[in-house]
């Protein structure tokens, strides 16, 4: 779920982008962000594949392993993330269809709560999952996984399915 109402992208001091381009997944979301850059030179750091984002930011890499190093306490960002007072997280949707999802998410849960991505004390949850349609996030709301399906069923219901569905 995106927790932080997009208005607050532009309160951010901090912002980690994890597995997302917001360009062309969330034009919108991009426009903020960079309205964040803009007013209040906004910090944004990129783990995942680098993309012209039409903003500067520092890629950390592309291997999922960082946001361990970074929970170790051992990556250069470490001390920018304790600094921040208002960062924020945003997890793109494909890391919820990797191999190592539940690994990604487990890791992304201790750092938002080890830099205080989510902060009880000042009402801050800059922890997001930018999915691309509704109808996933009613599905994880109901437990549904979205893993492949390993048979050939018989009858598949789809309901205001607006996405390609490859058998």
């Amino acid at each position: 779920m995106f927790n932080s109402q997009i208005e607050s992208i532009e309160d951010a001091d901090l912002i980690l982008l994890v597995g997302v381009n917001p360009r062309t997944e969330a034009p919108v979301l991009n426009s903020r962000i960079l309205k964040a850059i803009t007013k209040k030179k906004t910090k944004v750091y990129n783990i995942g594949t680098a993309a012209d984002l039409t903003y500067g930011y520092t890629h950390l890499g592309s291997n999922a392993g960082i946001l361990n190093d970074i929970n170790s306490g051992n990556h250069a960002v470490c001390e920018e993330l304790k600094t921040a007072k208002l960062p924020l997280l945003i997890i793109g949707h494909d890391t919820l269809t990797r191999v190592d999802t539940q690994a990604i998410l487990n890791a992304s849960k201790q750092l938002a709560n080890t830099y205080k991505f989510i902060n009880a004390e000042n009402g801050w949850n800059g922890y997001n999952v930018l999915h691309r349609n509704q109808g996933q996030i009613n599905a994880l709301e109901l437990g549904i996984d979205f893993k492949p399906i390993a048979h050939n069923p018989k009858v598949i219901f789809l309901l205001g399915c607006d996405n390609n569905i490859t058998p």
